[in-house]
């Protein structure tokens, strides 16, 4: 390393992401894995998606994170899945 604050993090946007010191100081570069051409699709969870939904909503993440992390193991488009989370989690408030 030649520069004081230069460090090197490895992992998924989100992992770098939470691993820079905040604010970041001086240059980042970013360097990206070539895309594949068919994503890969993980086995939905044992308790399907609106399991892993409650799961995550219960443990404080928020409607972004969870729609996020779905979309990223390839359950659907974040969009899509912004939408079921958010209505998920007001069927957890209502009486």
């Amino acid at each position: 390393m030649t520069k004081f604050h230069e460090q090197q993090v490895l992992g998924t946007p989100a992992e770098v992401l939470a691993a820079l010191a905040q604010p970041v100081r001086g240059e980042i570069t970013l360097v990206l894995a070539p895309a594949t051409k068919t994503p890969a699709v993980a086995a939905p969870p044992e308790a399907g998606v609106d399991g892993e939904i409650d799961r995550m909503l219960a443990a404080g993440a928020s409607v972004a994170t969870v729609a996020r992390e779905l979309a990223r193991l390839g359950f659907g488009s974040r969009a899509e899945l912004y939408g079921n989370v958010l209505a998920r989690k007001r069927d957890r408030h209502e009486p």
